[in-house]
């Protein structure tokens, strides 16, 4: 079933690749995009507004093991690397008891700028830079890495913070040669929830895959791997080929 489901999101998607160039429909490059980040920031103020929330669906999953992690290793101060407006955060708030978390959201300048004017919240903070943060105990990232421009140096910089746990997980990982290619996208389906008569405007980025091998010889002279594991099978799709996303935790030799 899930796997029908996926082929049927890779027609749609196909579909809508034909579309844009076709009949040139409106797109946004990047998630640098300034409708794109108000897009995500109004669906995570309403995201946070829920009493409760599915413990079913795969990405809140994802973010309960990463809150059982912390929670076991007694973490506090939390890096939380393309974060978004704070989806982790407000997940964390609704799950753990006496929430005393610092959680620090490194993002793209536009939506640090808008989270800052429109997110006032304890403990949670919005940064558009790894050096702008001194201290942290653990780095967290979900699928934000292979979007950035060099995901290779991204990881060198996050190592550089010589923090004791990093913990990645969504993260695209190919087992041959790494590659990029431009991936689309609705702008509703960008964020953590739906929100009524948002206009369909299709959103364009660059992923950017690595090879495996390759991204675990970043960590080897520093970091040991704890944990790892496929955590979604098939979840991109390119050029005839489906590509899994892994779960990595690391610990600080």
């Amino acid at each position: 079933m899930k796997l029908i489901i996926k082929i049927l999101k890779t027609i749609k998607y196909l579909a809508l690749r034909v579309s844009y160039r076709l009949f040139n429909l409106e797109k946004k490059n990047g998630y640098n995009d300034l409708e794109l980040n108000k897009s995500i920031i109004k669906k995570t103020i309403e995201f946070s507004k829920l009493v409760t929330i599915n413990d079913r669906d795969k990405n809140i999953r994802r973010t309960l093991r990463f809150l059982e992690f912390i929670k076991k290793k007694k973490i506090k101060n939390i890096i939380d690397f393309g974060g978004g407006a704070g989806y982790h955060y407000f997940i964390a708030r609704m799950k753990l008891n006496n929430f005393n978390l610092k959680w620090s959201v490194v993002e793209n300048r536009i939506m640090v700028k808008l989270c800052n004017k429109k997110l006032k919240y304890k403990n949670l903070f919005f940064f558009n830079s790894l050096n702008k943060i001194k201290k942290t105990d653990v780095v967290f990232s979900s699928c934000a890495i292979n979007y950035t421009k060099n995901p290779t140096e991204t990881i060198k910089s996050i190592i550089e913070l010589k923090t004791k746990y990093l913990y990645f997980t969504r993260m695209p990982l190919t087992e041959n040669q790494s590659f990029e290619f431009k991936q689309i996208s609705l702008l509703s389906d960008n964020g953590p929830c739906k929100i009524n008569n948002e206009k369909e405007i299709i959103v364009e980025y660059k992923n950017k895959i690595i090879k495996k091998q390759k991204f675990e010889e970043i960590f080897k002279n520093k970091y040991i791997i704890i944990a790892k594991y496929i955590d979604e099978k098939k979840t991109f799709f390119h050029n005839k080929k489906f590509f899994d996303t892994y779960t990595y935790v690391l610990k600080k030799k």
